[in-house]
């Protein structure tokens, strides 16, 4: 998902006027965040919409909603930003797998 919003950022935003793209990353006992800004004209995450299935590439921010908890789109600069839940303790990091059907 980094990638992706890195990936993004260098592609369309073009960064500042050094060619840079700011990495932000913020981990607490709840969450972590992500944000990727960059000095691009930005965009308006509301006319994403789906690709054909022949398309090449574009599928960055709908593989971001579809994994992140929260995700959004701020502006001055340009930043788009995710956050994960992070398992508690006791709670698995991925769900355990179903057994296996009898025959």
């Amino acid at each position: 998902m980094v990638s992706e919003l890195v990936s993004n950022a260098i592609r369309h935003g073009g960064g500042d006027a050094e060619g840079r793209v700011t990495l932000r990353v913020e981990a607490t006992p709840t969450k972590m965040r992500v944000e990727v800004s960059d000095e691009g004209t930005g965009f308006d995450p509301r006319r994403l919409r789906p690709r054909p299935s022949h398309s090449v590439g574009g599928y960055g921010l709908e593989i971001i909603a579809a994994l992140a908890h929260r995700w959004g789109v701020a502006r001055d600069p340009t930043r788009v930003w995710f956050e994960i839940d992070r398992p508690q303790r006791d709670e698995p990091i991925l769900p355990a797998p179903s057994p296996p059907e009898a025959h």
